[in-house]
């Protein structure tokens, strides 16, 4: 057992910490919105034709772009 005298403050280790703020969320800017739009546009018109080559490029160019905004922050 411990003989130091408890003065009513509970030690706190770095460990214990937790960030309970509320996350940050990504804004989105009027790039995101146009890629948004270009490729919503290309899949759903690749879809009512049924152009996979269209669907796979449509598809790519999201993911890309995707990994470019990540690499970017």
């Amino acid at each position: 057992m411990c003989d130091d005298v408890y003065d009513g403050e509970l030690p706190m280790t770095p460990h214990e910490w937790e960030d309970n703020r509320p996350p940050q969320k990504p804004r989105l800017t009027n790039l995101d919105y146009c890629v948004i739009l270009g490729v919503s546009f290309a899949l759903s018109s690749a879809m009512m034709v049924g152009d996979l080559l269209t669907i796979g490029i449509a598809s790519w160019a999201w993911s890309a772009y995707e990994r470019a905004r990540v690499k970017q922050r």
